[in-house]
Order: C-alpha cells, then structure tokens, then sequence
C-alpha cells in the first residue's frame, strides 16, 4: 500500500492521501506511520487550498494529531504552523492566534506574516483574505 500511495501522490492526490491515512491507523506503530500521518496530512492541505468547498476540518485534525502523537518530531514547528492556519481558514481565528503565539512558532517568518495580516491595500477576490 505504501508504494501505492507514493505512485499516486501526483495523479491522484486524494487515493494518496486515503491510503497514507489507512497506513497510518492500520499500522500505527510502524516505522513508516509518522510519515504516513505527515504525507496525509500534507495531501489534504494541498487538497483543502485547491478546492471550492475545502474540508479544512479534516486538514486540522490529521495535524492535531500529528502534533500529539510525535511531539519531539523534526516537523513540530511546520505541524503547529498548518494547525493554526487550518483553524484560522476555518474562522476559528481565536485558536488560529493561540498557536500563533506557541513558542515553537514564533521562530516563523510565516507566522509573524499571518498575526500581521495582509499589507495594506493587499486583497483578493475573497473579501481582502489572503488564502495559503
């Protein structure tokens, strides 16, 4: 299945990210299920930016339990990072600014860019908010 999911992440994104995710909850204590988790959770973000009705509630939750299951993970920051902006594209601005403030992301040029907002006179089609 691995293989299957890595020969798909280009064609088919979202078989892709079904299978890492199966991956993951079949074989959770393998070697391979922090990427699988990560590669999943990647996926569906890139999924969630690309589509008209964006399920950012599923993009949060593969993060949020990435960030809880490999703590002392190389992606911590990165994870954090997406958690917030997948609740700030969910409205969800007050958990969006909480973890703006996680001191693991104050060293993000990125974050800094989202708690700052869009310089002035910057919008775009969506009522002057700026989408990642």
């Amino acid at each position: 299945m691995w293989q299957r999911a890595q020969a798909a992440e280009e064609e088919e994104p979202r078989r892709a990210a079904r299978d890492y995710e199966r991956l993951y909850r079949q074989f959770g204590q393998s070697e391979h299920a922090e990427e699988a988790l990560w590669r999943a959770a990647e996926l569906h973000w890139q999924l969630a930016a690309a589509e008209r009705d964006p399920d950012w509630r599923r993009v949060r939750n593969l993060y949020r339990r990435y960030t809880a299951e490999y703590p002392d993970s190389h992606r911590q920051d990165q994870a954090y990072l997406k958690l917030g902006l997948a609740h700030f594209q969910m409205r969800f601005l007050r958990e969006a600014l909480s973890l703006g403030f996680c001191p693991a992301l104050s060293r993000s040029p990125l974050s800094r860019a989202v708690l700052a907002g869009p310089p002035p006179g910057e919008a775009d089609d969506r009522g002057g908010h700026r989408h990642f």
